[in-house]
């Protein structure tokens, strides 16, 4: 732990005295301890005390140190790193593997456009021998910004073929970096990675198309298609959101492939083909309505909720027309579902949220709510209700709400948690006796 007594200017003094000792294991201990000081107290002293030390420990006999005195440096502030920058880029020739990696690492400390002035050096670490410093100046090249990145997009497609298969899902994230415009030039060889023999790949392949804007993206389109049946469900999950960046009417060309992953073995593609489809024009995914109510009744609670969610991108109109199917989800087990399903009931026009059966199962939601949340989501629902009823009975459900809280939480004590279950209790009884009031004054007045 580093005190106040440890950043004095005596006690550092000594610090530096300390990089210069005679055993490797002193100056190590010293560079490490070093690196606890906070980075506004490294660059107070920088210069007067001990940075000069550092920087010479980068020559340093010992593989081990030279590498915490990369590590040290990288503690500075960007601006500060940046006087050192080219005594650390000669360290990407070191012998040692991760000092060639720690170098790396603190030069990726720097401000991308002081990194980009020392990118040809990084590049050129794509070449290392080492798979590591190969994977680690990937990472560092993926900070500079398009327009910099785009001018080593040739080394990037390199290791593509690296013989490291991790190496090759980072290159395809780095391009992935790139401006959707400059992207659609090398589209070729990130569509020929779907090919590849590691589903990593394939995965982040088919992630990468996804940049892509969707007139671009629409031209792949059908090797993307290719990708929902692929033995490894994360790759049907990426293919089914990268198909969800295309325009509507692209979209709805591959409805029969999206649809088919409904049926899929693992939940979370069954809800991506669902938030997929939830893209097609509402005319267009009212053709599809019978095989969204279908998932209403998948095993996973996230599956049902999403099928909810995309019943909610219909026209009110259409929805009306499975209204049943959602009021059903108001008895889900699941609070997450029933939520859900109260707003996609909020959906509706007001005319229909108000019929009598409808009106009394979202009510119901607030007369026995399970979480405080959930009727509060029912209470925004019951708002689209028209002002005959909701004048007069919003002022009951609220009242009955607050009663249920005090009720649940116990609110007091002793007499006090007992008074209040039992105003709730009564306070229910007057709930549903005014809510059957007004629903027949709205049924006499509407008649």
């Amino acid at each position: 732990m580093v005190t106040s007594r440890m950043t004095d200017p005596g006690t550092l003094a000594l610090h530096a005295d300390a990089l210069e000792d005679s055993s490797w294991r002193v100056r190590l201990t010293t560079l490490q301890t070093l690196r606890q000081l906070e980075p506004a107290t490294l660059a107070q002293y920088t210069l007067a005390l001990y940075t000069d030390a550092i920087v010479a420990r980068l020559e340093d006999s010992s593989r081990r140190v030279r590498e915490a005195a990369l590590k040290a440096l990288g503690e500075l502030e960007p601006a500060r790193l940046a006087q050192y920058a080219f005594a650390v880029v000669a360290r990407l020739e070191d012998s040692g593997c991760t000092v060639r990696q720690a170098a790396l690492e603190t030069l990726g400390k720097l401000a991308p456009a002081t990194l980009a002035q020392h990118a040809s050096a990084v590049v050129a670490r794509l070449e290392d021998s080492n798979g590591y410093v190969r994977d680690q100046s990937l990472r560092m090249l993926r900070k500079l910004d398009p327009v910099a990145l785009a001018q080593h997009a040739g080394a990037v497609i390199a290791r593509l073929e690296d013989s490291e298969f991790l190496v090759r899902p980072l290159a395809l994230e780095t391009l992935a970096k790139l401006e959707p415009a400059t992207l659609a030039q090398h589209t070729d060889v990130v569509v020929a990675m779907l090919q590849n023999f590691y589903w990593e790949v394939r995965e982040v392949a088919v992630e990468t198309l996804g940049k892509l804007e969707p007139a671009t993206l629409a031209q792949h389109a059908f090797a993307v298609v290719a990708m929902l049946v692929h033995s490894c469900w994360y790759a049907r999950q990426a293919a089914l959101k990268t198909l969800g960046k295309l325009e509507p009417a692209t979209l709805a060309q591959h409805a029969f492939a999206v649809l088919a992953r409904f049926e899929d073995s693992h939940v979370d593609v069954r809800t991506a083909a669902l938030h997929t489809l939830s893209k097609l024009e509402p005319a267009t995914l009212a053709q599809h309505a019978f095989a969204m109510l279908a998932r209403l009744g998948d095993s996973y609670v996230y599956a049902r909720a999403a099928a909810l969610k995309t019943l909610g991108k219909l026209e009110p109109v259409v929805l009306a027309q499975h209204a049943d199917a959602v009021v059903a989800r108001l008895k889900d087990s699941k609070e997450f579902v029933r939520k859900t399903a109260l707003a996609t009931l909020g959906k509706l026009e007001p005319a229909t949220l108000a019929q009598p059966a409808l009106a009394a199962a979202i009510a119901d939601r607030l007369d026995y709510p399970a979480e405080l949340d959930e009727s509060e989501v029912a209470m925004q629902t019951m708002k689209a209700l028209p002002k005959v009823i909701t004048n007069n009975l919003n002022l009951f459900l609220r009242l009955g709400a607050r009663n249920s809280l005090v009720a649940r939480r116990g609110i007091g004590a002793g007499s006090i948690c007992v008074g209040g279950a039992l105003r709730f209790t009564g306070m229910r009884f007057r709930i549903v006796r005014a809510a059957r009031g007004m629903r027949d004054t709205w049924r006499h007045g509407s008649g």
